[in-house]
This record gives C-alpha cells, sequence and structure tokens, in this order.
C-alpha cells in the first residue's frame, strides 16, 4: 500500500522539485494565465487519489486552458477525492464543458467539491456539471457552492434534479446563497433527496433568496432520509416565509427519529431567530 504523500504547488520551482510519480495528495494554487505547467505534471501523477485546484481571482480560464486541464485530469485514474474553486473566475460555457466532462470521467471519486462562487456561470453551463453529477454514482460527500451567481429556478434545478442520481450520498453540502431562487426549486430539491436514502448530513444554505413558502414541503421530503443526523438550514434574508410553513417545517422534522442534531437559522418579520436542538 503507498503511503499518503501531499503536495502542494504554488509555482514551477515546486513542480521541478517533486517526484511526481510518488505524490497521492495534490493541492495547486494556480495564480496565472500559462497553466500548461500545473496541467503538464499533474498528466504525470498517477498515483493520484486527492486533488485540490484553487485558482486565482485574476487567472483567465479559457477553452484550451480548460481542455488541457481536462486531459491531464484524465490520466489520473485512481482520483477518489476532487476539489475545484473558481474563486470569482467566469465559468463559460466554452469552460464548463471539458471540466465537466472530467468530472464525469472519474469513475472512482467519492468526494467532490465544486466552489463556483461568483463566477457568472449561466443556466447551459451549470447544465454540463448536472451531467457529469448524474454520473458520478459512486459520490459520498458532495459540497456545491454556487453564491452569488444571479441565478433562478430553471438554472438550479439542474443541479438540484441531478441529486437523485448520487444516491450513495451520505454528506451533502449545497451553498446557493444570494442568487434569484423561487418556491419551484425546493420542490425539486425535495423530490431528489428523498431518493438519497443513505444521506446522514445535510446542510443547506439559501439566503437571500425568494424561497417562499416550500420550505415545509421540503421538510416533508426529508423524512425519507430515514439515515439523517445532522441537518443544517440556512433561510436569512429575503426569503417570505410564513409562520404556518415554519412550523410544518419543525413538524416534519420532528418524525426523523435518527435526527440528532438541527441547526435552523431563519429570518421572520425583520427578526433573525437560531433554533438548535441537540439529542445525546
Amino acid at each position: 500500500m503507498m503511503m499518503k504523500n501531499k503536495k502542494y504547488f504554488e509555482s514551477e520551482e515546486d513542480i521541478i522539485d517533486s517526484n511526481l510519480d510518488l505524490i497521492t495528495d495534490i493541492e495547486m494554487f494556480i495564480e496565472n494565465d500559462d497553466i500548461s505547467i500545473y496541467t503538464n505534471a499533474l498528466a504525470k501523477c498517477k498515483n493520484l487519489t486527492t486533488l485540490r485546484l484553487d485558482f486565482d481571482y485574476d487567472t483567465y480560464i479559457n477553452e484550451q486552458t480548460a481542455e488541457d486541464l481536462a486531459s491531464a485530469l484524465g490520466k489520473c485514474v485512481k482520483i477518489q477525492s476532487l476539489a475545484l474553486a473558481t474563486n470569482g473566475i467566469e465559468i463559460f460555457e466554452q469552460t464548463a464543458s471539458p471540466l465537466a466532462s472530467a468530472i464525469a470521467n472519474c469513475s472512482n471519486l467519492q468526494n467532490l467539491s465544486l466552489e463556483l462562487d461568483d463566477s457568472k456561470i449561466n443556466g447551459e453551463s451549470l447544465s454540463y456539471f448536472s451531467s457529469a453529477l448524474q454520473k458520478c454514482i459512486n459520490i459520498q460527500t458532495l459540497n456545491i457552492s454556487l453564491r452569488k451567481n444571479n441565478l433562478n429556478d430553471e438554472s438550479a434545478l439542474t443541479i438540484f434534479c441531478a441529486l437523485s442520481s448520487c444516491t450513495n450520498l451520505k454528506s451533502l453540502n449545497l451553498d446557493f446563497d444570494s442568487n434569484f431562487i423561487g418556491e419551484k426549486c425546493l420542490s425539486g430539491l425535495g423530490s431528489s433527496l428523498a431518493k438519497c436514502l443513505n444521506l446522514s448530513k445535510f446542510t443547506f444554505r439559501i439566503s437571500e433568496n425568494q424561497i417562499g413558502d416550500e420550505i415545509s414541503s421540503l421538510g416533508q421530503a426529508l423524512q425519507n432520509c430515514s439515515n439523517l443526523q445532522s441537518l443544517e438550514l440556512f433561510f436569512n434574508g429575503d426569503n417570505d416565509i410564513s409562520e404556518k410553513n415554519i412550523n410544518g417545517l419543525g413538524s416534519a422534522l420532528s418524525k426523523l427519529n435518527r435526527l440528532s442534531t438541527v441547526l435552523i437559522y431563519l429570518e421572520y418579520e425583520d427578526l433573525f431567530y437560531i433554533f438548535k436542538f441537540q439529542n445525546n
């Protein structure tokens, strides 16, 4: 069995000084437009199991850059854990397509983190990542962060509906703060979560949106997640939620027998509430 060997790449010198064949865990911080030195190195990491790609916000990812990166990822056949953080870089359709295809081809992937905050990603680009998720049937831990992207119901639904294919999920973190998501989306999310029977931990941030009164239906859908033990919900900001549906959510959650930790952040009638429950 190969020993865990972690490496941080922040410069060309870091790569030159490394024995790439032995590395199993890499964090790459990419801060310039010419990333060929990183992709060339990545392609040689035959034993890589864990990878985090962190782009500086000034980096420009064009179609060729995305294709080179996807090609390099395709040679890392042992990857089990992958994180992609764009840090405000714009994601266009031409760049989303090859990156999403590369993710879909990681057949051993168990942990995935997509951190695409403030990337101006549109519905068409997001659909590529949605299609990739549908093929990642072995994923157990999933983090998707799409804060500040002006997403509407249709765009967000492409991701929410894809979750129904991730039936092995145990831990799910969704951060959709500061978009334009409405009630329709929560219904779609609930339908998908109802198929994630192994889910034990769920964190959902949807503050500063327009979800209205669908939170009770989300609670009803979560009743299907009989293994759920930890739940965190964030409904701060402009969400127009009635007292009736707040009570409906609480009633639904009370039927989850294994739920031991609940944390709910809620803004109602200009007041901010924190509900916390822990059953030891």
